[in-house]
C-alpha cells in the first residue's frame, strides 16, 4: 500500500506541477488588433546616451499575424556625442511588410532599434529593445550627425 501511495502521490505532483508551468505565463496567441502599452527598465547602459526610463507602445494586426505599428519615447534622455548635447528622443513607426508574430513572438529592427518581444498571454507582452539613434544637428554653424547609443531595455506591456 505504501508503494502504491508514494506513486500516486508522484503522479499527482508531476500533473500538478506540468498544469501549473503551462498556465504560468508561456508563450501565448496576442490578442487580435490590441494596442499594447507598457515601460522600459534598463538591462544595459549606452556607450553616450542615458534615459532615465522610457515607455513603448505597439499594435497587433486585426488578424492577430503581424506589428502593424510601435512607438516609444524616452524619458529624462541625454546624449553627447561630437562635444553636442541633444535630448528628445522617441519615434512613431510602420515597416512594409509589417513584422510577423510566430511562435508567439516578434523581432522589430529598423535604423538602430531592435525589439524582441514574446507574448506570455493574449494581454501581456515581454522583451527588450536595443536603440541607437542616428540625429542630425545644427550647431554652432556646423552640421553634426550624432550616433547615440541608448544600450539595452527590459520592457513589459499589457494590451489597453
Amino acid at each position: 500500500m505504501t508503494h502504491l501511495r508514494r506513486t500516486f502521490t508522484l503522479l499527482f505532483t508531476l500533473i500538478t506541477a506540468l498544469t501549473l508551468s503551462a498556465c504560468a505565463g508561456g508563450p501565448a496567441s496576442p490578442q487580435d488588433g490590441a494596442a499594447f502599452s507598457g515601460t522600459l527598465t534598463i538591462q544595459r547602459v549606452g556607450n553616450n546616451a542615458r534615459a532615465l526610463g522610457g515607455t513603448i507602445r505597439f499594435t497587433v494586426s486585426e488578424d492577430g499575424r503581424t506589428i502593424t505599428e510601435l512607438a516609444y519615447e524616452m524619458e529624462g534622455d541625454v546624449c553627447t556625442d561630437q562635444g553636442v548635447t541633444v535630448t528628445g528622443t522617441g519615434a512613431a513607426l510602420r515597416q512594409d511588410p509589417s513584422p510577423a508574430i510566430e511562435e508567439s513572438a516578434f523581432v522589430w529592427s529598423s535604423e538602430g532599434l531592435r525589439v524582441d518581444g514574446t507574448f506570455t498571454s493574449p494581454s501581456k507582452a515581454e522583451g527588450t529593445l536595443s536603440l541607437i539613434v542616428e540625429k542630425q544637428v545644427q550647431a554652432m554653424g556646423e552640421s553634426y550627425t550624432l550616433a547615440c547609443d541608448f544600450g539595452k531595455w527590459i520592457w513589459t506591456a499589457e494590451a489597453e
